[in-house]
């Protein structure tokens, strides 16, 4: 009796180690943490200015990524390692997992560690404070001064129109929601340092009556006034009344270093 209870209990105990070990590559190895499927993930790439899109499906993942060494629009189908906290997809290539949170994840994705969020907005956010080591917000308020300091109205606006010297007019309105704004207050900053003739026009402010004006002296002037009052910074230079020069103000993600040399 003694045996045959000895012998029940061994193969009870051998049972339970091979549930375990099913479970474990049939169940774990698949079993994915619910916060991180049928969500979009983002990541900011400060050096290009675009975002890395992640999203991961029950059965498939997909990644866009801008400054990638490694094509992964061959890549879908995934195996989940649960051990080693990875995926494995079927092109080869694999993704590992370092932090799961609500809101964002901390892994490694073609050689490099990057965090993802579910949104845009905490991404830029994120990189932003990192590399500039203050948030955006901080910035904006550190730096706001310089629109104070060379803001003109519509009746300057249409004066130095017509002068005969060389005037720089970066015009910025509510519409102005890119990065590019933010950043644009330290290129106007330097560019103040060097020439007196730099001035910002908060274009939400610009109408018809003042359109109609500096048309008089500039024929081709543009006449559309969401050109200048767009998501990016509108620079117009001018020069005895012709516009010499204008172009938007992108930076190449956090770098605005052609820009800072774009000078008189």
């Amino acid at each position: 009796m003694k045996n045959k209870g000895y012998d029940y209990l061994i193969i009870v105990v051998i049972s339970l180690i091979i549930l375990a070990i099913i479970n474990f590559f049939v169940f774990g190895f698949n079993s994915l943490n619910s916060n991180l499927i049928n969500k979009k993930w983002y990541h900011y790439d400060f050096t290009t200015g675009y975002y890395d899109l992640l999203t991961i499906n029950k059965d498939k993942i997909e990644y866009r990524g801008y400054n990638t060494t490694k094509n992964y629009e061959k890549c879908s189908i995934y195996n989940y390692d649960k051990k080693n906290n990875s995926f494995l997809l079927d092109c080869g290539e694999k993704i590992n997992i370092y932090k799961i949170e609500n809101n964002r994840i901390e892994l490694k994705i073609d050689e490099y560690d990057k965090v993802f969020f579910d949104n845009s907005e905490d991404s830029i956010n994120y990189e932003f404070k990192n590399y500039f080591g203050k948030s955006i917000i901080d910035y904006k308020d550190e730096k706001s001064q310089i629109t104070e300091y060379s803001k003109i109205n519509n009746e300057k606006l249409i004066s130095i129109i017509k002068e005969k010297g060389y005037s720089k007019i970066v015009f910025m309105g509510n519409n102005c929601t890119s990065i590019d704004c933010i950043l644009a207050l330290d290129i106007m900053e330097k560019w103040v340092i060097k020439s007196s003739n730099v001035y910002y026009y908060d274009s939400s402010l610009l109408d018809n009556n003042t359109m109609i004006s500096i048309q008089k002296i500039i024929k081709d002037f543009n006449t559309d006034i969401n050109y200048y009052n767009s998501i990016y910074p509108k620079v117009i230079i001018v020069k005895n009344g012709k516009i010499i020069d204008s172009y938007d103000i992108k930076c190449a993600g956090f770098n605005c270093n052609s820009l800072y040399k774009n000078e008189f």
